[in-house]
């Protein structure tokens, strides 16, 4: 993208995405294309195209930074919630504003005229995270599914299980971490690995539930992973990314079956395997560096869900 004083909002995402899809980095000492970020940047935009769509009759490509002023983000900000209200949901609204906020930043740093990052200081309380309080699995609920009748279950179904529970064995591993992970992060009972998103590395212990699930995919693993995520036909960054949102949304479907056949009532999904795993570390009087090393956890969100 040429240094345009003139670009609109939607060149300057477009620059972005392109910027975030052909970003190497070394994960795990696996050298990675991509970035999760092109993905929000994406959606941030397919989310302002609809909002100008609707609401100013126009496409989003007209827009310049000018245009976006504090009636327009007041108009975004109500747009959001609204959606997220029809859909039952909590939206996504912070992360679409600081994304929002990120690209005046970058579009004022290639010298675009217009980008008065301050239009965003009056929505401030709109862009903080919600502290919403994780729902903590029981041991007695964690239990129930580890011995849940498997006969009622297909064979995928079962391998989401037993990724479910090698993420909860795992100090609450993403579907991403479990997909990349290989038998060189593996040394002496004990698994090091660098997150995917956040880039903290993790030290948790290799257990004897998680090496039984390794040990029963063994043989169906592709190349040296340790799970049975990847195959010949995931090479390229973008077929993997694929793959890893097909898989995560299949084993939150799988865990709906899941929650019916033990009688629970809460939605269940593969993020509730990191707060029951820090529940079980607490009951056993396990420190916070500890619970920090394992999980990747800051302490402020230790110290307010768990202690």
């Amino acid at each position: 993208m040429e240094n345009n004083s003139k670009s609109t909002v939607s060149e300057v995402i477009d620059h972005l995405i392109e910027k975030f899809n052909t970003q190497v980095r070394v994960k795990n000492g696996k050298e990675v294309i991509g970035s999760t970020n092109a993905k929000d940047y994406k959606m941030l935009k397919n989310s302002l195209e609809k909002f100008v769509s609707e609401n100013y009759k126009k496409p989003l490509a007209g827009f310049t930074f000018r245009q976006i002023d504090s009636d327009f983000l007041s108009g975004y900000i109500e747009y959001l919630e609204r959606r997220a209200a029809n859909m039952g949901t909590k939206g996504a609204l912070p992360n679409r504003l600081k994304k929002l906020q990120a690209v005046f930043n970058h579009a004022r740093d290639m010298g675009i005229k217009g980008t008065d990052s301050t239009v965003f200081s009056h929505i401030t309380e709109q862009m903080k995270i919600s502290g919403a309080t994780p729902l903590i699995l029981s041991a007695d609920i964690m239990s129930k599914i580890e011995n849940i009748d498997r006969s009622f279950f297909s064979r995928t179904e079962l391998f989401h299980i037993d990724l479910f529970l090698f993420s909860y064995y795992s100090g609450g591993m993403s579907c991403s971490d479990m997909a990349y992970l290989t038998y060189g992060q593996i040394k002496k009972g004990i698994i090091t690995y660098e997150k995917m998103r956040t880039r903290k590395t993790i030290v948790v212990p290799l257990i004897t539930k998680s090496q039984d699930i390794i040990n029963r995919y063994r043989d169906k693993c592709y190349s040296n992973y340790v799970l049975p995520i990847f195959s010949a036909k995931h090479l390229t960054e973008k077929q993997q990314r694929e793959k890893i949102d097909r898989l995560a949304f299949n084993i939150n479907q799988t865990l709906i079956k899941v929650r019916k056949h033990i009688k629970f009532q809460k939605k269940i999904t593969l993020s509730s395997t990191q707060a029951a795993f820090i529940a079980r570390l607490k009951s056993a009087d396990a420190g916070i560096y500890h619970i920090i090393q394992n999980t990747g956890c800051t302490m402020e969100y230790i110290c307010k869900h768990f202690l």
